[in-house]
């Protein structure tokens, strides 16, 4: 169960002027808002405002505020981390149920990632990336043997199917159930997969009529410049016919009229 702490036992719980010490439920409340709000990794300029929002939330908290600053949240934050660190967080473990202790926990270690992750010792910041590196090795290792490991059950249990149903006949429903799981995934896989070459085989054929169609276009612009072209110099070479005839004929007149006057 929650403690229930007055107001005034939180400003100044023995007439000294200081805040009360952090409870147990305390850290909890404050941990979930370090989530929520992330005055970690807000970036430089924003911290204190941040660190001041998480205060805020936390003093106007139903039925029972907690009265800090945001200081005092960031070096209660910080003293966690060490904590966690260390591996004595069951030592906090006054109030609260295993379930409400269990979330703490796993809100403290994505706390302490964040924590790290924007730490200024380059000795900090080069593990966390070595780490960061080693669970994307991880994940893809898990992921490749889940794979693997669907392909080897629908195998395994295509073939030893009828032999289960023989020998364990009390045992088939769930025989059956797991190997319609694992075909179920499997087809899953292959049907993603010969979704995606469909598209890429339409994306293909699209690329391709659009190249055609550009193809065709060029070619019906080649043959339009060459018609065009050739009309030109049909034109030009029949005007120059006409020019010639034209002095043929100035020249015959002449020819005519020197005649005429006999000259010639």
């Amino acid at each position: 169960m929650t403690s229930t702490i007055s107001e005034e036992q939180q400003k100044d719980p023995k007439g000294s002027g200081k805040a009360a010490k952090w409870a147990g439920w305390m850290d909890q409340a404050l941990v979930r808002q370090v989530i929520a709000t992330d005055p970690i990794n807000c970036g430089r300029g924003k911290t204190a405002a941040k660190w001041g929002e998480v205060s805020n939330v936390l003093k106007n908290l139903k039925p029972q505020p907690i009265l800090h600053s945001g200081e005092s949240c960031r070096q209660r934050v910080k003293r966690l981390v060490e904590i966690y660190k260390k591996a004595e967080l069951a030592s906090l473990k006054k109030t609260g149920t295993d379930e409400e202790f269990g979330e703490f926990e796993l809100n403290m270690v994505e706390i302490a990632a964040r924590w790290d992750q924007c730490s200024t010792d380059p000795d900090i910041r080069k593990l966390v990336q070595q780490k960061a590196m080693q669970l994307e090795m991880d994940g893809k290792r898990v992921r490749d043997d889940s794979m693997q490991g669907l392909v080897r059950q629908w195998e395994e249990g295509t073939e030893a199917s009828d032999i289960v149903e023989e020998e364990t006949p009390c045992s088939t429903p769930a025989k059956k159930k797991q190997k319609n799981n694992s075909v179920k995934e499997v087809d899953k896989v292959l049907h993603e997969l010969t979704e995606g070459m469909k598209r890429d085989e339409e994306e293909l054929k699209e690329i391709e009529r659009k190249q055609n169609e550009k193809h065709e276009d060029l070619m019906r612009g080649i043959l339009s410049l060459a018609e065009e072209i050739q009309e030109q110099s049909e034109c030009r070479s029949h005007d120059a016919f006409l020019e010639r005839e034209a002095w043929k004929d100035e020249l015959i007149l002449i020819l005519e009229a020197l005649r005429r006057d006999h000259e010639i």
